[in-house]
């Protein structure tokens, strides 16, 4: 999966960063900094939140940019099946459902991945592509919108990730944002570490 990511991040141009230097180099490239201002979102409990349904989606949209076949979509999808046995006794979700991107393994991660790739691709009806990237479940943006206009920006991608199944805290028109491990300043377009 980690070649099928790849080959998306390549082809569609994605600020899907993967350190904290890809991040930098984004805001480093920044035209006019002192005019625009930060729209930063975080999804909430973004693994457990990828529905089949999203994974679904996301795989097709895979499929319009590099191939795979119906036998690896299978591994895929039957890696989704997590189970849990304690003390000779097997735990069910809540919900009884058995699919999950269970948090901590290497193949969830490109799972998020490729759904962050997703949601990246979708964000484009709303924000250009150069202006906006993600890290995970963390994201970050700039735009040139005015108060009202900002304030619409937020609702309507608010909404782009509630119809996906996610729900995402939002801070927009800000100039100086923490992300990641620094501290990013749109109007002298500086950077430095984050330190609390």
């Amino acid at each position: 999966m980690a070649k099928v990511n790849k080959e998306i991040k390549a082809k569609t141009s994605s600020n899907q960063w993967s350190s904290t230097k890809e991040a930098l180099t984004w805001f480093r490239g920044l035209q006019n900094k002192q005019n625009l201002t930060f729209f930063q979102f975080d999804i909430e409990s973004f693994y457990p939140s990828i529905s089949e349904t999203t994974l679904q989606q996301a795989i097709n949209f895979a499929q319009q940019h590099t191939s795979i076949n119906q036998d690896e979509i299978d591994i895929i999808m039957h890696s989704r099946q997590t189970f849990l046995f304690s003390g000779g006794e097997a735990w069910v979700k809540k919900k009884g459902q058995k699919f999950d991107v269970a948090m901590g393994s290497y193949d969830s991660a490109e799972v998020a991945e490729l759904v962050g790739l997703y949601i990246l691709n979708g964000l484009e009806k709303f924000i250009p592509q150069q202006n906006i990237g993600l890290y995970r479940d963390d994201g970050l943006g700039v735009t040139d919108c005015s108060g009202p206009d900002a304030e619409r920006l937020r609702k309507r991608v608010t909404k782009h990730f509630k119809n996906l199944g996610f729900q995402i805290t939002t801070d927009i028109r800000i100039k100086v944002v923490n992300f990641l491990d620094t501290t990013l300043n749109l109007d002298n377009g500086s950077h430095k570490p984050f330190t609390f």
